[in-house]
């Protein structure tokens, strides 16, 4: 397979969040949104065989955490979620969204629809800060929660998950 070599800047990078549901209304993690990493989080089982000098280690699974930092800015769908878990103190499955990051930089897999990945994730809020006359900046991270979906996003149309 032939690799054709490009530079993938941020935009590329499509984020949603959406309240976990049967048929979830997708938001679009755009205005306001300052940063949204991806942290693997591998686990590594390491175990010492009597031949070797050294260990040898493999991959057991992975807790991706996706660190954010969001400027609250009433009126975008996604801020809100967040702040709805947070003014409301949710905890547990209540404190739970979903999350889908979208590869934009790849050929679309049909028609217009990218690859995507969906994941559940459970809202950490760790400071809701801001000085003077600044804009008030939510942070904290998403945890996943059990294994991510693959699908597809089409920007102008529909997320599917299998």
């Amino acid at each position: 397979m032939a690799y054709e070599v490009g530079t993938v800047t941020r935009n590329y990078l499509g984020d949603y969040l959406a309240a976990v549901s049967e048929t979830p209304t997708w938001y679009l993690m755009g205005l306001g949104v300052v940063q949204v990493d991806e942290q693997l989080n591998p686990k590594m089982d390491k175990t010492p065989f009597v031949n070797n000098i050294n260990v040898s280690g493999s991959i057991t699974g992975y807790e991706r955490t996706f660190p954010f930092d969001v400027q609250l800015r009433t009126g975008e769908g996604a801020t809100m979620l967040i702040l709805d878990i947070v003014r409301n103190s949710k905890i547990g499955n209540d404190a739970e969204l979903y999350y889908c990051r979208a590869d934009l930089y790849t050929t679309p897999a049909s028609g217009d629809a990218y690859p995507a990945r969906r994941f559940k994730v459970a809202l950490e809020v760790t400071s809701i800060e801001a000085a003077g006359t600044e804009i008030v900046h939510i942070k904290g991270n998403f945890h996943q929660v059990g294994d991510p979906t693959a699908g597809t996003l089409d920007p102008v149309g529909t997320i599917t998950f299998a």
